[in-house]
């Protein structure tokens, strides 16, 4: 059956042309007409001024604190740090973790951090940066290749 499609149908969920023009391009069934992962980053979609004006204030002002680091010696500090693209503010990582699981399965392991007996104890500021260090840890003990 697939063999007999000569395109994928635009699903009516995907209401942004830039964004169908982009995954059309990347879903596209012939290998040579189809466009690699660095020609998709590279596409309007990513870098357009759309694109540009979604980064918010709070992702701009990471990446600054990112470069601000690395000019201090921070030698973890790599592109994608300073790059606001790259970040998920923290307001968007709250709605995203609150979204998966209303009760995040980092809070016992906060509980136990913090000596909180019960997770009224702990607010949602303290619960998102456990998780970010207990993610920044894990990352820094993954073996470099």
């Amino acid at each position: 059956m697939m063999a007999k499609m000569k395109c994928i149908d635009r699903p009516p969920e995907v209401e942004d042309n830039l964004l169908w023009d982009l995954l059309s391009k990347l879903l596209e069934f012939d290998p040579e007409k189809r466009i690699t992962a660095e020609e998709a980053l590279q596409y309007q979609y990513f870098i357009g001024l759309e694109a540009a004006a979604n980064i918010s204030p709070e992702q701009q002002e990471l990446a600054k604190q990112a470069a601000y680091s690395e000019l201090e010696g921070d030698i973890i500090i790599d592109k994608i740090d300073k790059d606001p693209t790259f970040i998920i503010a923290e307001s968007e990582m709250k709605k995203l973790l609150q979204s998966q699981n209303p009760q995040y399965p980092l809070q016992d392991q906060t509980n136990i951090k913090q000596g909180k007996e019960n997770d009224e104890d702990i607010s949602d500021d303290e619960q998102l940066k456990l998780a970010m260090q207990i993610s920044l840890q894990d990352k820094q003990q993954e073996p470099q290749l």
